[in-house]
């Protein structure tokens, strides 16, 4: 893409869903969801400015229309069922070469993970040398915490008021700065971030969180790349998150290994809700190989991994005991294509297990992932399905019974010129949940201006 040109990039999603869930009082749940979302890309928008000005927007609007009209009309239930959430809305300047300062809803990458946040970033980009750079970042905003903000509808009931005693912004305020050195394939990043929670009724602001991370990326040979990161959490006094990576690609039958370690100490914020379902504290290793197969068209895959995890320091206190637990998995997969009926078939697939050593603290689990895709008629049809379906044991001291979960999916892909149309029919079922029903059809495009 020519940055000099204006160039405008469109891109428009429409999704439907309906399903049929029975309820434990054998009633049965029929959501009629819909949602619309729209991402605009704009470069060099203002092309008389010196440098570049680029402009990025992304919003989604969500509705159930299988809710009674009597509840549609109830303030407390509306602000769930119509949404309006804004993913992104920034704009970029760039000056110079060197320097970039971008302004409004913007996700942040760094040592210390990916933020959101409605604020400004500064980032100069200086070279060195020849094959040395350099970059330093500073920041300073409202952390957007899963699209609650003011330009999101659903921070506000029907009164204009925020729904909750935090006000619009329960994220609180984000600061923090970046800097690393790239020389030739090898990276090094430095990472600072402090959150604040909003301000009291005396106006104090206590401090949510703060970090400080660093990273290291490279080879050390033609065939061997390692990455490492670290990064200490100042509220725990502690080292929350280590790890170390190191791959090889060996030369006979050129496959891949990659072997790592990893520390894990979970913490909560506004942004961490997947922590609750790895919020055990465990330092683990795991291993991989992949093996390319050229005559059969297969990569086959085969990983192993052990953790230990401390209940000791357990702060989520799941009452996994006071000792601790360890655990040893591992599983097989492979990813083919092939020719078949005059198609282009892809198969891919993928079976694990996990048992718990110490089977007193824990189970055992086993998983399977299948998944089928071929094109029923050339350049117009396609054909995809897939299975998932999950078995677990509890522990020995465990009163839960053991139990599954299975889903298996079918659905066709109409290519178009300018988009692409897809209907899934998919059914679930579980031990806990029982039998459901789900139907989406949706239809994304794409458009250059």
């Amino acid at each position: 893409m020519d940055a000099a040109a204006q160039t405008v990039r469109v891109r428009t999603e429409t999704l439907g869903r309906g399903t049929q869930l029975r309820r434990s009082d054998l009633t049965r749940d029929a959501e009629r969801t819909f949602s619309q979302s729209v991402s605009v890309w704009g470069w060099n928008a203002v092309p008389v400015l010196p440098g570049t000005l680029d402009v990025h927007a992304s919003a989604r609007y969500l509705d159930d229309f299988g809710v009674a009209a009597e509840d549609r009309r109830n303030p407390f239930v509306e602000t769930e069922i119509s949404r309006f959430i804004v993913d992104i809305a920034q704009v970029r300047y760039q000056p110079i070469a060197a320097a970039t300062l971008t302004m409004g809803r913007q996700w942040m990458p760094s040592a210390l993970g990916m933020r959101d946040i409605d604020g400004a970033r500064l980032r100069l980009t200086p070279t060195l040398a020849p094959d040395v750079g350099a970059w330093v970042d500073g920041f300073a905003g409202r952390e957007v915490a899963s699209g609650w903000a003011t330009i999101a509808s659903d921070s506000w009931d029907v009164q204009g008021l925020p729904i909750d005693a935090q006000g619009a912004s329960p994220g609180g305020l984000r600061v923090g700065g970046d800097a690393g050195l790239r020389v030739g394939g090898a990276t090094l990043d430095l990472a600072w971030q402090r959150r604040t929670e909003p301000a009291d009724a005396e106006g104090n602001r206590a401090v949510g969180d703060e970090r400080i991370g660093a990273g290291i990326s490279g080879n050390v040979h033609r065939r061997v790349a390692i990455s490492s990161s670290a990064s200490y959490h100042t509220q725990l006094d502690a080292v929350d998150r280590a790890d170390l990576h190191v791959s090889w690609r060996e030369p006979l039958v050129h496959s891949v290994l990659s072997l790592g370690i990893e520390h894990r100490l979970p913490w909560f914020d506004a942004a961490s809700i997947f922590n609750v379902f790895g919020a055990r504290p465990y330092e683990g290793a795991y291993a991989t190989w992949q093996l390319p197969v050229a005559p059969l068209r297969t990569t086959f895959e085969a990983r192993g991994w052990g953790r230990a995890y401390d209940a000791n320091l357990d702060l989520t206190d799941l009452g996994g005991g006071e000792d601790d637990a360890r655990a040893l998995g591992g599983g097989a997969g492979h990813d083919t294509r092939f020719r078949g009926f005059g198609r282009q078939w892809t198969w891919r697939s993928f079976a694990s297990a996990q048992t718990s050593v110490d089977r007193n603290q824990g189970g055992a689990q086993w998983l399977l992932d299948s998944a089928l895709r071929f094109p029923a008629v050339r350049d117009a049809l396609i054909i995809e399905s897939r299975f998932l379906g999950l078995w677990s044991e509890p522990g020995r001291t465990s009163s839960v019974a053991p139990g599954g979960a299975f889903t298996a999916l079918f659905g066709i892909v109409v290519p178009a010129t300018f988009g692409e149309l897809r209907v899934q029919l998919e059914g679930q079922s579980s031990d806990f949940y029982g039998p459901n029903l789900n139907a989406y059809a949706s239809f994304s495009s794409e458009l250059w201006l």
